[in-house]
């Protein structure tokens, strides 16, 4: 794995801290860290099998929200696709 400098370091926790402080009822907030030797395409694959599990949850409102926030996180990969050379966390 490389060795990330001070200030990567730096900014990496303060992302962490922003994550922490985050507040959703239940399952509604997703928080995805993508390293940069991952493709997209595998996140994305497994963000579709998670969405199409979500419709098995019993609860209707939960299956939704879960449906929901997994649509917006594919749709933010989306729009991201060409600036994932990096680490990317996304909420």
């Amino acid at each position: 794995m490389a060795e990330y400098c001070t200030y990567e370091k730096y900014v990496f926790k303060k992302k962490l801290e922003t994550l922490r402080s985050k507040i959703g009822k239940g399952t509604e907030l997703i928080s995805l860290s993508i390293p940069p030797d991952k493709q997209v395409s595998d996140i994305t694959k497994h963000l579709r099998e998670e969405h199409e599990q979500a419709s098995n949850i019993k609860s209707k409102l939960t299956s939704n929200n879960v449906q929901g926030a997994l649509g917006s996180l594919l749709a933010k990969l989306r729009s991201l696709r060409g600036c994932l050379n990096i680490h990317l966390s996304v909420v």
